[in-house]
């Protein structure tokens, strides 16, 4: 064999080794590589989103940070003086919601009642029911004195009545309105809650006031009473309620009861509304 010729079997043989060794590393790399989030070693931070798979998906996906300082609020009332919704936010202007901080507020809401009970709206001789919309953006404080929490906001409202039979609307009030809550916790498990709202857009006024126990540190359950009131018009209510259940980071609370107003209506109330931390 004359010497170019081995050298060439050589070089040969020399690179097919190192590429089968190549092929063969590839291959061990692609093995080891993890198939599934679970297996990323991600921060701290981040490893139980990945782990669980559900929670904060929407901004994992969006490549948002988790925001503790926002939550959203959704609710649904029903009784004989009409059916109510309402959603809006709340944003603290600190790390988080937990600590004193100036907040800001937003929220629209709509209404369909009898016609009698809303006697603060126009009335349609058409149609037996009065429907509009509510909206209003609010600006305010929050402090925790140790067991004590005290809110307080103020800013302007909207409200508009809508003519049911044409779908537009007839008449629209401005307005200022002011709102206030305090929860106490006198001792552990037993909370003590009463919130007031006052508005020049429709001359109303809204009260309720709550008393509460938490049983197995799943739920707070006890006897609530409110009281609204607009020019010839009042409503007083009785029930019990049930707050504070955690679902993931939703927080739902409903309540039922017995109404009665000055249009003779008597019967009964269920409310139902949730809270979502970013």
């Amino acid at each position: 064999m004359r010497p170019l010729t081995a050298v060439t079997l050589l070089l040969s043989s020399v690179f097919a080794g190192s590429g089968a060794c190549g092929e063969q590393s590839r291959r061990d790399r692609v093995a080891r590589e993890p198939s599934r989030i679970e297996d990323v070693d991600l921060p701290d931070t981040r490893l139980e989103d990945a782990v669980s798979g559900r929670e904060r998906s929407f901004f994992r996906r969006m490549r948002l940070p988790p925001m503790p300082y926002l939550e959203n609020f959704s609710s649904a009332e029903g009784s004989p003086a009409g059916f109510h919704t309402a959603a809006g936010f709340k944003r603290a202007f600190a790390e988080t919601l937990d600590k004193p901080a100036w907040l800001l507020a937003a929220v629209v809401g709509s209404t369909i009642a009898p016609r009698a009970a809303e006697h603060s709206l126009p009335t349609n001789d058409e149609t037996l029911l009065t429907t509009g919309m509510r909206g209003r953006f609010l600006f305010g404080r929050q402090e925790m004195l140790g067991n004590l929490y005290l809110a307080g906001f103020v800013g302007p409202e909207l409200e508009v009545k809508i003519d049911p039979l044409a779908a537009r609307p007839v008449r629209r009030r401005y307005g200022v309105r002011a709102e206030g809550h305090v929860w106490f916790r006198p001792s552990d498990g037993v909370v003590l809650g009463f919130v007031a709202s006052a508005g020049t857009a429709l001359e109303d006024v809204w009260t309720r006031a709550r008393v509460g126990r938490r049983f197995f540190d799943l739920v707070t359950v006890g006897p609530e009473a409110g009281l609204s009131a607009a020019p010839r018009y009042v409503d007083q209510r009785v029930g019990l309620f049930a707050s504070e259940i955690k679902l993931s980071n939703w927080t739902v609370e409903g309540s039922a009861g017995r109404m009665r107003d000055s249009d003779g209506r008597n019967g009964w109330y269920g409310t139902l509304a949730n809270t979502r931390r970013f």
